[in-house]
């Protein structure tokens, strides 16, 4: 459970924020998803845990049109968030669910600037938890209302497969033996398929 917190102890933040999302930038900084004010949208954060005196440093972000936000503007979905692996220049990976185009985005940690948008609107719908692997080529998106996990690859948004809702393409076996065929829901609007 990660607290509530608030701008007046802590200036990066968006009035008071709790946070949805939490995973290692690196073994000493935590890197977390902000909701400000339960919208389920916010800041990008860093925090370094093992410091005395630790602070919020707010990412910069720009908004579904590219364009850098000012850090007094929530920027992203609180979900998820992940460090990059292979990039050249420092920046991390956003899902985009709900009426934020349902695209996995990829930003800047310096600038803010868009560097990767991958749109999937015709396979997901609230993509809300994104796991990259393999250097960041490989994808599997959580899409909360298909019920679904997606596959994808980043350089180029072709997906690999779908396991789940609609248009699944696996048969899959319930712990319980129940078995569920190809465009089934073995699981309904799951939250994160980590």
């Amino acid at each position: 459970m990660v607290p509530t917190f608030d701008a007046g102890t802590y200036p990066a933040l968006l009035g008071n924020e709790s946070f949805c999302a939490l995973k290692f930038k690196d073994p000493s900084t935590l890197l977390l998803g902000g909701n400000a004010g339960q919208s389920e949208l916010g800041g990008t954060f860093t925090l370094p845990w093992t410091e005395s005196d630790p602070q919020f440093s707010r990412l910069p972000g720009s908004d579904a049109t590219g364009a850098v936000l000012p850090e007094t503007e929530a920027t992203h979905n609180c979900h998820d968030v992940q460090w990059a692996a292979s990039d050249e220049q420092d920046s991390y990976w956003v899902p985009s669910g709900g009426g934020l185009m349902n695209a996995l985005r990829r930003y800047n940690a310096t600038s803010g600037e868009a560097t990767a948008f991958l749109p999937f609107a015709d396979v997901t719908w609230d993509i809300n938890h994104a796991q990259l692997t393999e250097s960041d080529s490989v994808a599997y998106l959580s899409s909360r209302m298909t019920s679904s996990i997606v596959k994808a690859n980043t350089a180029d948004g072709t997906v690999a497969w779908i396991a789940g809702g609609a248009d699944g393409e696996f048969t899959a076996t319930h712990l319980d033996g129940t078995s569920y065929q190809a465009g089934e829901a073995p699981c309904v609007y799951q939250h994160n398929a980590e």
